[in-house]
């Protein structure tokens, strides 16, 4: 382990939320990772043991936080991509869309 980062700031109802995120067995565990990940920013962890953990590269721990940043919780969700789409992809968007929103 090395010296602990400058920790992250997340508002109070905002850790309850992605708490609840990790917890959540219904929630895709992609969006379970992300919101892993900003919570051991808010812990203090260092990018480079995060992505260890998560099994990403550092630059997705920075983009995923940059998105948080930008759009809060929802912002770990996926955004609609050109292409073709998944059987159900855009049903579960915006199922965790209105998980996240209650």
């Amino acid at each position: 382990m090395g010296r602990k980062a400058a920790p992250f700031i997340v508002e109070e109802t905002q850790h309850i939320q992605l708490t609840s995120l990790v917890q959540n067995p219904l929630i895709t565990p992609d969006i379970q990772n992300r919101a892993k990940a900003i919570l051991l920013l808010v812990d203090g962890r260092q990018v480079k043991d995060i992505a260890r953990e998560c099994g990403v590269n550092r630059s997705t721990i920075e983009e995923w936080r940059a998105r948080f940043r930008a759009s809060g919780v929802e912002g770990l969700i996926d955004q609609d991509r050109t292409g073709r789409g998944g059987k159900d992809g855009a049903e579960k968007q915006e199922q965790m869309r209105a998980y996240l929103l209650k």
